[in-house]
Order: structure tokens, then sequence, then C-alpha cells
């Protein structure tokens, strides 16, 4: 699935000069979200990034729920703010 950038600039302010982070954040589709058990703040979701490619993700957003399309930065990236997302563990998951 594709987005348009012209679309998200709606929504963000993004520099167009400086977007290869972009190549890594792809529209996830969440097929579940439980409460993480070591966490009063967090979820776990399990979100399918490409067919039959299935990430299980740990996130604050409280407001995450099943059958949504979420934008998901895969592992490697460095977003804006010298942000690494990397596999790891998060308070046991």
């Amino acid at each position: 699935m594709f987005i348009s950038l012209n679309w998200l600039q709606d929504f963000l302010e993004l520099k167009l000069s400086d977007k290869p982070h972009l190549a890594s954040v792809v529209v996830g589709h969440v097929l579940s979200v439980q409460k993480h058990p070591n966490a009063d703040k967090l979820n776990i979701a399990e979100v399918e990034v490409a067919p039959g490619q299935i990430n299980t993700i740990v996130c604050g957003a409280n407001n995450l729920a099943v059958n949504q399309k979420v934008p998901v930065a895969l592992p490697g990236v460095t977003l804006p703010g010298d942000f690494q997302i990397a596999v790891r563990a998060v308070r046991g998951i």
C-alpha cells in the first residue's frame, strides 16, 4: 500500500530533502492488541507489515485498535530525532 506524500504533508511537516527513512516506514494492519502484562501504559500489538509477515510491536498508543491501518517503522531505520528502531525486549516482551 502506498500513501501520498502530499497527503501526509497536510498532517505533518516533512522535509522532502530529508526522507530516506520513509522507505522503511510501511502501512501495517493491526491484527490484535492486548495490554502489556508488565507495564500499565504499554500495549502489545500483532501487526501485519507485509503479506504473511507479522511483527509483535510494543507501543504506548492508547488509541490503538484491531483492524486499524498504522504506520510502522521497520527495524534498522533511524527516525528524525535520532530515534533508532530496533528489535529489543521491552519489559520482557
